[in-house]
């Protein structure tokens, strides 16, 4: 098995690369047509790491506590969305690193826990939930942006987490070795490293 420092050396230039990302608000662009305006909201959580990357660990987390773990935490994932979509105007610049920590935690989770509760999905389905869409509308005033950008946002946010349950699920049903789920588990700690990298630029300035 590879040793921490190999785990360092992979995550390190994937960190560098990935925390270059600004962490202020998004800045969307005006005069698009509904499409483009939709395709621009699910992008704000797609390319952006800060987002992408816990909720990246959250699917996996899901997938590890059972096969359907996404679809039985999607009803408090997407009150979570329209519960930050809410409280997002009042948030600050704080969320972005936040954001990223609570990443970081989820995957450790994920990486180091054989077994998972019911009550730990939904609490971290719920914290990861809202956290997304506070970061993906930080520093826009309520109802500011456009409805079809709003709406590209929820289906991002979603999607995202559906993405890391799928993959999560696809290797475990294509590869049914008790090695398997050790796999998405070395994932897990692989996202945790890069996160917890990243969090650490983020607080140093």
């Amino acid at each position: 098995m590879r040793g921490p420092r190999h785990l360092l050396r992979t995550a390190l230039p994937a960190a560098l690369l990935l925390a270059g990302t600004q962490a202020g608000a998004h800045s969307f662009g005006t005069g698009t047509d509904a499409f483009e305006a939709f395709v621009e909201g699910t992008s704000a959580v797609l390319f952006s790491p800060l987002t992408l990357l816990p909720c990246l660990s959250l699917g996996l987390l899901l997938t590890l506590w059972q096969a359907e773990g996404m679809l039985r935490a999607w009803p408090a994932l997407f009150a979570a969305h329209v519960a930050g979509f809410v409280l997002a105007p009042g948030v600050g610049a704080w969320v972005g690193p936040a954001m990223i920590v609570l990443g970081a935690a989820v995957a450790i989770l994920a990486a180091l826990l054989p077994r998972h509760t019911p009550a730990e999905a939904v609490a971290l389905a719920l914290a990861v939930g809202a956290g997304t869409m506070l970061l993906s509308l930080e520093g826009h005033g309520w109802l500011e942006l456009s409805l079809p950008i709003h709406l590209g946002i929820f289906v991002g946010a979603s999607f995202a987490v559906a993405a890391g349950a799928g993959i999560g699920r696809v290797a475990l049903e294509q590869l049914p070795a008790p090695w398997s789920r050790t796999g998405l588990r070395i994932a897990a700690s692989w996202l945790a490293a890069i996160q917890l990298l990243m969090a650490a630029l983020l607080l140093a300035g």
